[in-house]
């Protein structure tokens, strides 16, 4: 509905009258379509808005009511002209589409806001479908004069070409929160509004997109902003006491813990799950951190255009909090380990994952073959392409190495002693029971230790 709008009396359709008159509209053919008597100093606007941006408005408010299951109202007067004309095509275009199981009706602005606000007492959403002018008095004005801010007000504006705005409003209170931050090292400004636009627009890339990834995110963060809600993780007003990088962090636990919980996607999973553990055991060092760094003037480097290096050294002023952020943007699956044979190892194997039955397990003795004095275990291993001797520093890895034993080892390089192969199970090697029993008999004739290499230059 917004297409061409150019909003606070700068629009193209909006004049200041110079003299008393009438003002006419008239089409090409130089036939009048309406006239409007005005005085002098009137402020004189047409309402015009295109068919393609009604028929669209149609269709985003079914698509949202479909989303969300939320009952939606249009905001419409058919005492007045403009809205009469909307009314006729908005019903028209309403059954372009399958409406059943929905709650959709049209009500003047009066009707709508009383209902809107009925429910909401009642703590239920409903979707306000507006043009322009109302929109901006539900996310701007009307919260301001119900609840002091419009921070935590979120407009969802998706465009004919496809993409969307996601609109907070800021009530005209930054200024003082900048101030405050500036002063006394407290941001109290509210970020839900943001958090609220985070959610949709996320949810827009993965349903225009196909992002899978991107709907689990969008859901994940809707459960860790109820939560936020729940819990009650907005800013204080007072210095010393959890301010807007708190929440932030909060905010962000939550729906770590929520992605970590989902089932729909196992990379998502994985990768937060380990983030969620980090976060879970730092939370209380990092909420210190998070209260310690106010108190204190902070220099921002200018009030209209700060010091970007400034300013982010002092919305993240907890390294732990930083470190552990950092571990997730940089996080990678593990690659599935490829599995070889026995009878492919050579003297330059490393990185060797091999599936094995164990035929015996020793301790060294001191000596010629083991000159350091340290206890070492070697345990002869095999497929059913061979046998292998594995060599190992730690009493419970050998301790795993019991005659007949399935095994799983992965990451070992060769080590050559004295010209024979040793598979080394050192701190980067893994050495573990395997998952199931192997079901290979073991080939004992071919011994890839056994054979005696000679190291030769070319």
């Amino acid at each position: 509905m917004a297409q061409k709008a150019e909003e606070y009396g700068s629009h193209d359709k909006t004049f200041e009258v110079a003299e008393a008159g009438t003002v006419k509209i008239m089409d090409s053919s130089g036939a009048m379509i309406m006239e409007t008597k005005v005085g002098k100093g009137d402020i004189w606007r047409a309402c015009q808005t295109k068919d393609v941006a009604i028929k669209d408005w149609v269709k985003l408010a079914v698509t949202r009511a479909k989303l969300s299951s939320t009952p939606a109202i249009f905001w419409l007067n058919k005492a007045r002209a403009h809205d009469a004309e909307l009314i006729k095509k908005v019903e028209v275009y309403l059954k372009d589409h399958d409406t059943s199981g929905l709650e959709i009706s049209i009500k003047t602005p009066e009707e709508a806001c009383l209902e809107s606000l009925e429910r909401a007492k009642d703590g239920k959403d409903t979707i306000s479908v507006t043009g322009n002018v109302l929109r901006d008095y539900n996310t701007d004005l009307f919260p301001i004069l119900e609840l002091n801010t419009s921070a935590k007000m979120l407009s969802i504006v998706p465009l004919i070409a496809g993409g969307g705005m996601y609109e907070t409003g800021a009530g005209g209170s930054a200024p003082k929160h900048v101030e405050q931050f500036v002063e006394e090292g407290h941001l109290r400004w509210d970020s839900l509004g943001e958090f609220l636009a985070l959610e949709p627009s996320l949810m827009d890339i993965g349903t225009k997109g196909d992002n899978k990834k991107a709907v689990v995110l969008s859901k994940a963060l809707g459960q860790g902003i109820e939560k936020f809600l729940d819990l009650n993780k907005s800013p204080s007003r007072k210095v010393n006491e959890m301010d807007n990088r708190g929440s932030h962090f909060y905010l962000c636990l939550y729906w770590v813990q929520a992605l970590a919980a989902q089932d729909d996607d196992e990379t998502l999973k994985a990768q937060f799950t380990a983030a969620q553990k980090m976060l879970e055991e730092a939370e209380k060092t990092i909420a210190e951190d998070l209260i310690k760094c106010q108190g204190k003037p902070m220099d921002i480097g200018g009030y209209y255009h700060p010091d970007t290096r400034k300013l982010t050294a002092l919305m993240q002023p907890s390294a732990t909090f930083k470190s552990i952020l950092n571990e997730v943007m940089y996080w990678k699956p593990l690659k599935k380990p490829k599995f070889t044979k026995v009878e492919k190892i050579n003297p330059d194997s490393k990185g060797v994952n091999l599936m094995l039955k164990c035929v015996s397990c020793k301790e060294t003795e001191g000596g010629e073959g083991n000159p350091s004095g340290l206890r070492i275990w070697e345990a002869i291993c095999g497929d059913d392409t061979g046998v292998v001797t594995l060599s190992m520093r730690d009493e419970k890895l050998a301790a795993v190495c019991k005659p007949g034993a399935s095994l799983r080892m992965q990451n070992s390089k060769v080590a050559m002693v004295k010209g024979y192969i040793r598979l080394n199970i050192d701190k980067w090697a893994c050495l573990k029971p395997a998952d199931s029993t192997h079901d290979f008999e073991v080939n004992t004739k071919n011994d890839m230790s056994g054979v005696e290499y000679e190291l030769t230059s070319v």
